[in-house]
């Protein structure tokens, strides 16, 4: 267990150790004065620079805590700023270096008395633990990505903004025409759009589509 607080001068604090339903044994103790990383609330947020794509790696251990409205809770993570350009964008940290249990989110506007609001999308495990999402942007509209984690895990992430769409063959009208037989195709579903097959009977599905005439 970790926790992270903000201290006043001369007041007294009381740091209570136990166990999880009254659960008991050795414990080691570790007090230490930290400081947040600057970009910690939405208002700090780190401008991705307008070359894609970009990659950067954080660490959410030293995070305070702030409103997350897309999870509608208090989460600690990082904050960063796109500024859109009428296309679509996709932030994910699907990385062997995300060590932890991440979640995205992206919010359309941020101040530093409301923080940030207007959750345009959200993800939690889309590429196993670590998270994607995509959004159409707008151009010129500044959109906040806030990279935290599930139930505020805390660990070490990279996160990738990209300039492009997901995958176009997600589509039954977008589907890979199959011309000759025998067929080959190699391919990924990590990065998919989600679709309805009325085979499965159920949406959400990452697929790839394939027409054959």
């Amino acid at each position: 267990s970790r926790v992270t607080f903000v201290t006043n001068e001369t007041q007294d604090y009381y740091v209570f150790v136990a166990g999880y339903h009254n659960k008991t044994g050795i414990f080691r103790l570790a007090t230490s004065i930290v400081q947040p990383p600057t970009n910690y609330q939405c208002h700090t947020a780190v401008d991705v620079p307008e070359s894609y794509p970009y990659s950067v790696v954080g660490e959410t251990g030293t995070c305070l805590p702030v409103e997350d409205r897309c999870q509608n809770t208090r989460s600690s993570g990082l904050w960063y700023k796109v500024k859109g350009s009428g296309q679509t964008f996709l932030a994910h940290t699907c990385s062997l270096n995300t060590n932890f249990d991440s979640v995205i989110g992206v919010f359309a506007s941020c101040t530093e008395e409301a923080g940030a609001d207007g959750c345009i999308t959200h993800n939690n495990d889309a590429c196993y633990t670590a998270s994607l999402v995509s959004w159409r942007s707008v151009m010129n509209s500044e959109y906040w990505i806030l990279v935290t984690g599930f139930r505020n895990a805390r660990g070490t992430f990279t996160l990738a903004v990209e300039q492009r769409s997901l995958h176009p063959y997600s589509r039954c009208n977008e589907s890979i025409t199959i011309t000759k037989l025998p067929f080959y195709y190699s391919g990924q579903t990590d990065y998919l759009d989600t679709s309805y097959s009325e085979c499965r009977g159920m949406g959400n599905q990452h697929a790839v589509y394939f027409r054959l005439q």
